[in-house]
C-alpha cells in the first residue's frame, strides 16, 4: 500500500518528468524551426549562386557576341578593301 508521503513524492516526480518532457519538446520544436530556417537560407544562397552564375554566363555570352560582330565587321571591311584594290 502506498502512503500519502510516497504518493506525493511519486506525484512530484511525475510533474518533474512532465516538465522535462515539455522542455525537451520545446527544444525539439526550436531545433526543427532553426533547421527549417537554415534549409531556406541554404536554398536561397544556392539560388543566389545560380543567379550570379547565370549573370556571369550572360555577360560572357554578350562578350562573345560582341567579339563575333567585331570580327565579322573586320572581315567585311577586309573584303571591301580587296574589292576596291
Amino acid at each position: 500500500m502506498v502512503t500519502g508521503d510516497e504518493f506525493l513524492r511519486i506525484e512530484r516526480k511525475l510533474e518533474n518528468m512532465q516538465l522535462v518532457n515539455e522542455i525537451l519538446f520545446d527544444s525539439i520544436r526550436a531545433l526543427e524551426k532553426k533547421l527549417a530556417e537554415l534549409t531556406v537560407r541554404k536554398q536561397s544562397s544556392m539560388c543566389a549562386i545560380d543567379l550570379s552564375t547565370s549573370k556571369e554566363i550572360t555577360m560572357q555570352s554578350q562578350g562573345i557576341i560582341t567579339n563575333t560582330a567585331v570580327i565579322a565587321n573586320l572581315a567585311h571591311k577586309s573584303r571591301i578593301s580587296e574589292m576596291v584594290a
